[in-house]
């Protein structure tokens, strides 16, 4: 099956595998939990899709829109994907290492 995403992705630098561009394409469609282990597949995946939810991202929760949680069993990888967050999109970037860290989902903005 073809999907329309691989059409998005720079290739001279990286070409994603087909079972990435499947796991993206359910991920954009449906709200899944994606389970990989450590390396470019995870990362790869995540800020393709958080780049493509980037607009619904933005708006306001209050108003509909949605926030996105990336969870990592070793606080550097939660920094480097923060840190690959911020430097490839606009977004506002909240990173924690301890769930006694995290504040209010519902209202941290």
């Amino acid at each position: 099956m073809a999907y329309h995403y691989i059409d998005n992705v720079c290739t001279k630098a990286f070409t994603p595998r087909e079972y990435q561009v499947e796991l993206l394409a359910a991920a954009k469609e449906r709200n899944i939990i994606v389970c990989l282990g450590n390396g470019p597949n995870k990362v790869f995946i995540s800020l393709k899709l958080i780049q493509e939810l980037a607009s619904e991202v933005r708006r306001p929760y209050q108003s509909g829109g949605k926030k996105t949680l990336f969870i990592s069993s070793s606080a550097a990888s939660v920094h480097q994907h923060a840190l690959s967050v911020q430097h490839l999109t606009d977004l506002s970037v909240g990173e924690y290492h301890e769930i006694s860290d995290s504040p209010d989902l519902n209202n941290h903005q």
